[in-house]
């Protein structure tokens, strides 16, 4: 996994962390200094078990944030509306279960829960805002992820760092 060297061990950060199976997006924005970086965890979904891709996923994210100190929040993105075409809802409140106990229990940073629709109108200011445009609003602000769950990952740190700052 790619950690920058000036990210490790250096100030307070807000986690954006984006639930995916195939994609599970995370974004590590600065509260205070210019020191940023985001990745998202690929699995294969139609390849391993699904304890598989619950532990890869979780153990890559948790290993970054073993690697920085001083969180002051981390922002999840909510499930949504759960219907048949939302994916393996299951599977993707397991890995954030697992990344909530961390960050909750045992590193006491605060986590908030934020709603699709909220993410995106905050991103875009379009509620119903598509993967494309959550990248396009992400590359206007002179972010470029490889991936929407990179973007939403991002828009979700950002929230955390303006709640922080009493916004």
């Amino acid at each position: 996994m790619f950690l920058p060297r000036q990210v490790q061990g250096s100030g307070s950060y807000s986690i954006g962390l984006d639930a995916s199976l195939s994609s599970f997006g995370c974004y590590f924005m600065p509260i205070g200094h210019d020191e940023w970086f985001g990745f998202a965890v690929q699995t294969d979904t139609k390849h391993g078990s699904d304890t598989r891709r619950i532990l890869d996923v979780a153990d890559e994210v948790l290993q970054s944030i073993a690697a920085i100190s001083g969180f002051g929040i981390a922002v999840f993105e909510d499930y949504g509306p759960i219907n048949r075409t939302s994916g393996k809802v299951t599977q993707r409140a397991e890995i954030c279960g697992i990344l909530k106990h961390a960050l909750l229990r045992q590193a006491r940073v605060p986590i908030i829960m934020v709603p699709p629709k909220s993410l995106k109108q905050f991103a875009t200011d379009n509620g119903n805002a598509s993967k494309d445009m959550m990248l396009d609003a992400a590359a206007k602000e002179g972010y470029y992820p490889d991936t929407s769950d990179e973007a939403d990952a991002y828009f979700l740190a950002k929230i955390g760092t303006k709640l922080l700052a009493g916004e």
